[in-house]
């Protein structure tokens, strides 16, 4: 600042050689608290700040998000109990297990052998002229493995039973025609064979059962978040 005073005595006044000197010394003050005295403070208030395992906490953020079980998805169960229309009625539950489990990439969102529940929707006993028994069962819900209960949409099993129908009416029928021609023949009322059509009130259905390990195929009916 001397060597400009004297250099330029007439073009610059005192009063700016003040001001300037002020002015640096108020700049050199600035720079000192912005790059020396409030890192030292930061790092002294919070010492972990520039030792944080940034990757770590991604990661661990990464591995804990939950992740979705579409809407749709196709789940594989098998009945863990046979089911039969000699013993069952509409609306029973029905034990059954996961067959083979879903993965994401490598998240498991529902084990192998999870609990699932299926229901009967139609059961009917066998019945008189050779009408079978008839069991329909569906899955309704599946565990995943956050143990939320994943609502399903269950493809309706409905195994045929025994059909004796034909052999209970034509029975009937057969019996009727012959007891009345030979009641012709003897002169007699054919009318008196009439009550042999109800021969087949003698034949009845047979029951029909789902054997257990049977399996049951199911829809993920709602879009659902699973935490692995």
């Amino acid at each position: 600042m001397g060597i400009i005073r004297s250099l330029f005595p007439l073009i610059l006044p005192p009063s700016f050689f003040q001001t300037m000197h002020r002015y640096l010394h108020g700049l050199l003050l600035f720079l000192f608290l912005v790059f020396v005295a409030e890192p030292a403070r930061s790092t002294f208030m919070h010492p972990d700040v520039h030792h944080r395992p940034v990757q770590s906490e991604k990661a661990s953020r990464t591995h804990n998000d939950p992740i979705l079980l579409p809407e749709g998805t196709i789940i594989t169960l098998e009945l863990y109990e046979t089911v039969s229309s000699k013993n069952r009625r509409a609306g029973d539950l029905v034990e059954m297990g996961v067959y083979k489990a879903y993965m994401v990439g490598d998240k498991t969102l529902i084990k192998e052998d999870a609990y699932a529940e299926g229901k009967v929707v139609l059961a009917q006993r066998r019945g008189v002229f050779g009408r079978p028994g008839r069991i329909v069962v569906a899955a309704i819900m599946v565990h995943a493995v956050d143990n939320q209960q994943i609502t399903l949409i269950g493809r309706q099993i409905d195994p045929p039973g025994d059909n004796r129908r034909m052999l209970a009416w034509g029975g009937s029928v057969l019996l009727t025609l012959v007891a009345a021609i030979a009641l012709v023949a003897t002169g007699s009322n054919p009318a008196i064979a009439l009550p042999l059509l109800l021969f087949g009130l003698l034949v009845s259905g047979k029951e029909v059962e789902i054997p257990a390990k049977t399996k049951v195929q199911a829809v993920v009916k709602y879009d659902t978040m699973i935490q692995p």
